[in-house]
């Protein structure tokens, strides 16, 4: 359209001002040419970018174009600034980057490769680190051996190991805005290339009890406690689907052994044609020997009564009701898995958040997340802190005071595909009859490793800029039999090439059968580095540590959308916090009780709240329509139901018997669930105001309450306690400052002494009270 619409193209270059584009290294030809045609030939266009910092390639970010427009603008005039003082590091870290950095980047311009920016030293804003952070600001921690030999995963032991050490030894701090703080756990962050690199740092983590978080990985939809929970919605959807059953079987939900999954497999195979899995289970399942037996008839169970409810209740019910019946979160628990109750917390939430009603529609979902690619992080610890593992891409843009990059030597091969070249056009791989790839393709190859591999260096730099403090390398090695380091892959290959890394010694003393942790010099220009190499029978020899209590488990929830509206702290009330909580109060949080069946407090308020704000009251449909309120809350269990409808009935059948129930009903105005968002005495004062009623000319504010209260003890105590005085006041006051009226203040108590009792509420104070008649 710009390009062909001339009076469109003068439209909008006489319209736009000033162009600012950020990031502009990750900007591709077309980008830049829309660009181009909005700027015309005016001189208001400011680019920020850094080409050392290109590395979305895979997307289709082109480094070339941000150097072309670099160059561009300073041909025609324009300034080109270079920010080169580094605010984040301290002075030593800073100077190690530059030593680190400068060989794998290098540092001279080449025209035929343009694709590769050189490295431009960096200048340090700050001088010192915090203290405790050991003698070096660069460490290297490695094993002997292969990946497939178990190596990575000793390297991550070690990893764990040392960075308990670093956390509880107390010595350890950081900079913090200028004040220096205790290093914690969530000071710290793994950074892998790779998400495949993930499993081994998280599985030693959970083995030496530091808390942590996956952010951006693909292990979410891969957990096996989440595999066994989409596993077992399919099988609840669909009984008969024979691979899904049998895995439902078998996994800890059911924990029906091997031998009576293959007898009932074997009675299936044994019936006519076109018998389930499922038929079996049914006709024959309690004659699976011992506690089998048991287990099996369970199973019929809960699954004949959940397939009911598929397809007629949200997937997230469904999925609740099967926690509840199978006990799955409190096997985890009691497994020491807390990491797999807080996933399962997460899976939970995401399915209520869905609103997808049919198991098939969210199962298909979840699917086409895994085959496009999207990278699910798991539940966040809540935890004082958690060690973060992410992709250097996901940590872009990020900052913490102790980086470690994770699996050092991962390298990445490739096969023959179709390329596209900007010059030579689309190159496909097609060999001839003597199995040579054609010249074209193979020039073309020659330079897309070429490109590939600078934006590889440029992941690295990346990577290693992310550290205030402190840069760990973490990874495993290959040893040549007289002791010499072999042929080092990935970045460690990068970095240990001629002028960079340097062993002091270049023979390495290692035992395979040792339990050592051999400490070896190495620099690199100026910069001292610490290199620590382990033997396969090293342990760490640290005191055990607990997993976080499971009161910690609940996935966290982030503050509210209202902060930073306007200057000073803001106050919201409890409904308010309540209405904008994500994901919202629901299913994880209610769990059923055998010696408490009735359904929680919370629940039933919240009900009669919903009532109330849409002024329905019990009539022949009430039943069905606060069940289907009360299930979207988490409730599943049938006693608990029963409880819900129950008590909410009775609370709105006592406030219709009561005089303020005509009052309101006959109204001038009447307004329910009013939000409201003031400054008040220079705060942000948000809330949400169950009642406002007009009548004879007045205005009065009811704030519902349904709390249970036996006297006026109780009531003391619970005024005392809760915020409700302080809350009408406030309320008054947003009132009288909307309409220009200062209202009635009223509070009406639903459950006090079994009946409905008001209370008139004046400058904070109750002034007055009327019992119900």
């Amino acid at each position: 359209l710009l390009q062909q619409k001339a009076e469109v193209r003068a439209r909008w270059q006489g319209e736009i001002q000033a162009i600012l584009v950020d990031e502009f290294q990750d900007t591709n030809g077309r980008q830049r040419d829309l660009v181009t045609l909005l700027n015309g030939q005016g001189r208001k266009l400011f680019i920020v970018g850094d080409a050392k910092q290109s590395i979305y390639r895979f997307r289709g970010a082109d480094v070339t174009v941000f150097r072309a427009e670099r160059e561009r603008i300073e041909q025609d005039g324009g300034g080109v600034l270079d920010l080169e003082k580094c605010y984040r590091a301290h002075r030593d870290l800073v100077q190690g980057w530059n030593d680190l950095l400068r060989p794998v980047l290098g540092e001279e311009t080449d025209p035929l490769r343009p694709w590769a920016e050189p490295f431009a030293p960096l200048r340090h804003h700050r001088e010192r680190p915090g203290p405790g952070l050991g003698p070096a600001d660069i460490e290297l921690h490695l094993t002997v051996g292969s990946k497939g030999g178990g190596a990575l995963d000793r390297a991550a032991d070690a990893l764990a190991g040392r960075i308990r050490q670093l956390v509880e030894g107390g010595e350890a701090q950081v900079d913090d805005g200028g004040q220096l703080v205790p290093l914690n756990y969530g000071h710290i962050a793994i950074l892998c290339r790779a998400s495949t690199s993930f499993g081994a740092y998280e599985d030693a983590l959970e083995r030496a009890g530091v808390p942590f978080l996956t952010v951006a990985g693909r292990g979410f939809y891969g957990r096996p406690e989440i595999r066994d929970l989409l596993n077992a919605l399919q099988a609840l959807a669909d009984p008969t689907d024979d691979l899904a059953l049998a895995g439902l079987l078998r996994s800890p939900a059911v924990a029906l052994s091997d031998a009576a999954v293959y007898q009932l497999c074997g009675g299936r195979d044994r019936a006519q044609s076109g018998v389930s899995l499922w038929d079996v289970l049914r006709s024959t399942g309690e004659g699976v020997p011992g506690d089998d037996a048991v287990r099996a008839a369970r199973a019929v169970s809960i699954i004949g009564d959940l397939h009911q409810q598929v397809g007629r209740t949200s997937v997230a019910d469904v999925l609740k009701a099967f926690l509840d019946s199978t006990d799955y979160r409190a096997a985890l628990i009691q497994a020491g898995q807390a990491r797999g109750a807080r996933n399962v917390a997460k899976l939970l939430a995401d399915a209520h958040t869905s609103g997808i009603v049919g198991v098939g529609e969210f199962l298909e979902y979840v699917n086409g997340l895994r085959d496009t690619g999207t990278r699910e992080g798991e539940a966040r610890a809540t935890a004082e802190g958690a060690v973060q593992i992410m992709s250097v891409h996901a940590a872009k843009g990020l900052e913490f005071p102790l980086v470690v990059i994770g699996d050092i030597t991962y390298g990445r091969w490739g096969r023959a595909a179709a390329l596209v070249d900007s010059q030579l056009g689309v190159l496909l791989p097609l060999k001839d009859e003597e199995g040579t790839l054609p010249a074209t393709y193979r020039l073309g190859k020659q330079r897309s490793d070429d490109q590939e591999g600078a934006e590889s260096d440029r992941l690295l730099y990346v990577a290693a800029t992310r550290a205030r403090e402190k840069l760990i390398l973490s990874g495993c090695i290959g040893l040549r039999q007289d002791g010499t380091l072999g042929k080092l892959g990935g970045w460690l290959g990068e970095l240990t090439a001629p002028d960079g890394l340097k062993l002091e010694s270049p023979h390495i003393p290692h035992d395979e059968e040792g339990s050592s942790a051999l400490h070896l010099g190495m620099h690199v220009g100026q910069t001292p580095v610490s290199c620590t190499i382990y033997e396969p029978g090293y342990v760490w020899n640290l005191a055990a540590r607990e997993t976080p209590p499971e009161a910690q488990l609940p996935v966290p929830l982030p503050p509210s959308l209202l902060e930073s509206v306007a200057p000073g702290e803001e106050q919201v009330d409890s409904r308010t916090s309540d209405q904008e909580r994500r994901p919202p109060q629901r299913v994880w949080r209610v769990v059923p009780s055998v010696a408490r069946p009735r359904a929680p407090a919370w629940v039933i308020g919240s009900l009669v709240h919903e009532a109330l704000a849409a002024w329905r009251f019990p009539d022949d449909g009430f039943d069905q329509w606060i069940e289907a309120r009360a299930r979207g809350y988490g409730i599943t269990d049938r006693q608990q139901l029963a409880s819900a409808r129950r008590e909410t009935r009775l609370l709105l059948r006592r406030f219709q018997e009561h005089s303020l129930f005509e009052e309101i009903d006959g109204a001038d105005h009447r307004l329910h669930e009013v939000p409201y968002h003031l400054v008040l005495n220079g705060q942000v004062e948000s809330g949400v105001i169950d009642a406002l009623y007009l009548r004879e000319g007045s205005w009065t504010i009811v704030e519902f309450k349904t709390d249970e209260v036996r006297d006026q003890a109780v009531l003391d105590v619970l005024l005392a306690e809760e915020d409700y005085l302080a809350q009408a006041q406030r309320y008054v006051a947003a009132v009288e400052q909307l309409l220009g009226h200062r209202p009635r203040s009223t509070l009406c108590m639903l459950n006090y002494s079994g009946a409905v009792q008001l209370f008139y509420i004046m400058d904070g104070t109750i002034v007055t009270n009327s019992h119900a008649p």
